[in-house]
């Protein structure tokens, strides 16, 4: 993937922007001898004899082990875009779901959320839908995730192999796809309505293009990236100013993403959600470790004349802002990617992990006279009592990770060296069976995840 400075040098903001697949769609000439009740006019078949579609995404998908209704469900809602049967009214992000309006003779609401193996991902309000229990998806969730496939693959590559839920063997998760893209970017290239949402007014819209452009600075959060110019644009927003600020590239391209729609979404296309959390995360990550750094060099060297000391106290402090944050910033910055969660995963288990490394006086040793002051006691002088031991509103780190799916195996396998630690060092109950309770969960996810795996490669 490429660099977001680099993917910039393809924003244009020339008046003629290229043509959709919905506009694309709308110019087609629809055949009217086209019969409902027939597929032969669709359907083809592969070298292997499989039958085959193709999609309004240029996707061609084969049936690999699809029961017949399930076929003939999916060419009924992929070939809709031949027909023009369907289209979506507006789409919308509604909590950890994506929301679809579509309009057909009658309306319909298709719904897009993270895997969870508990219930299905991908959901619609039809009765077709309703009435197949676990039998596979309705012709609106086949003809909707078409529509939201990727970039079709080249003529060399083999057919995509449908699933009975209307993904791709071989693509990836929807809800995972839409998060990295964004909704926003899928609505524009696609032409649909996006309804009012996070970015409706001047401030959400103020928000979210200070969150991109802080990514193009290393050391800077969101919250204190630009705040002169952030608070330099009203709330009414700017109709009718000057978006060209003179000498100033940054405060240009800000003023231009906050009043123009257009190069806002193309903007938003380049730096999506997902690369803006995953960039915050690591921040936070680098945050915590300048922390650890500055309690190392005052345990070695003693305070800075005229500087607050970095001691135990305000490291513990600093750490737990630094988490607070990212578990913060993982329910406001919903719903996220997959790999993103992971990224956030691993920056938490890598701080719990340090914090479990300096169980340990760490003034026992220093080479500097210091006074300790009155009542300290040794939960004062060591960082892991300070953070795990101490009682507080929060478990620190293990309340941020209950909140997260599944992860891989490497950070489960941390994750059960962190436990081991715990133990050893008299962690509190409470606090080790949160921990394992999250190792428990995905493990548990994995097994399912692979049987399932298996059971589709028997077939």
């Amino acid at each position: 993937m490429s660099e977001p400075s680099e993917q910039l040098r393809n924003l244009s903001l020339s008046e003629k922007m290229p043509t959709t697949r919905s506009q694309a769609k709308r110019a087609q000439e629809v055949d009217p001898s086209i019969d409902e009740s027939s597929s032969s006019e669709v359907e083809s078949m592969d070298d292997t004899g499989r039958k085959t579609i193709r999609g309004q995404s240029g996707v061609v998908y084969m049936n690999r082990d699809l029961s017949p209704l399930t076929w003939k469900r999916a060419v009924r809602g992929i070939r809709q875009y031949n027909r023009g049967d369907f289209d979506v009214s507006w789409c919308a992000r509604k909590g950890d779901w994506y929301a679809f309006q579509l309009s057909e003779d009658y309306r319909v609401a298709v719904r897009i959320g993270k895997p969870d193996g508990q219930e299905r991902s991908v959901q619609c309000s039809c009765n077709e839908y309703k009435s197949l229990g676990n039998a596979g998806a309705c012709k609106h969730i086949f003809w909707l995730l078409d529509q939201l496939q990727p970039e079709p693959p080249s003529a060399s590559q083999v057919s995509l192999a449908l699933k009975k839920d209307g993904s791709t063997q071989q693509g990836p998760v929807p809800y995972d796809h839409i998060s990295t893209v964004g909704l926003e970017s899928i609505a524009e290239d696609l032409g649909w309505a996006l309804q009012s949402g996070d970015n409706a007014t001047v401030s959400g819209r103020k928000d979210a293009v200070r969150d991109m452009l802080s990514v193009f600075d290393p050391r800077v959060a969101p919250e204190d990236y630009q705040a002169e110019l952030y608070n330099s644009i009203p709330a009414t927003g700017l109709a009718g100013e000057d978006l060209y600020v003179e000498g100033d590239l940054i405060a240009t391209i800000f003023r231009m993403a906050v009043d123009d729609n257009v190069f806002f979404r193309h903007f938003r296309k380049v730096v999506n959600p997902d690369l803006c959390a995953r960039t915050y995360f690591a921040k936070k990550r680098a945050e915590a470790d300048r922390a650890l750094d500055a309690l190392d060099e005052y345990v070695a060297d003693g305070p800075v004349a005229g500087q607050p000391p970095s001691d135990v106290l305000w490291c513990a402090e600093s750490l737990r802002r630094i988490v607070g944050s990212i578990h913060a910033n993982l329910d406001s910055r919903a719903p996220l990617g997959a790999a993103t969660k992971e990224f956030a995963s691993k920056a938490l288990l890598w701080i719990l992990w340090e914090v479990c490394e300096r169980n340990e006086d760490a003034y026992e040793d220093i080479e500097w006279s210091r006074n300790a002051p009155p009542g300290e006691t040794l939960e004062h002088r060591n960082l892991y009592l300070q953070l795990v031991h101490r009682k507080g509103p929060d478990n620190f780190v293990v309340d941020a990770l209950m909140d997260l799916p599944d992860v891989s195996r490497d950070l489960v396998d941390k994750a059960s060296d962190i436990v081991a630690s715990l133990t050893r060092y008299g962690a509190p109950r409470a606090y080790i069976g949160k921990m394992r309770e999250f190792i428990t969960r995905s493990q548990k996810r994995r097994i399912v995840d692979t049987e399932h795996g298996s059971q589709k490669r028997m077939k």
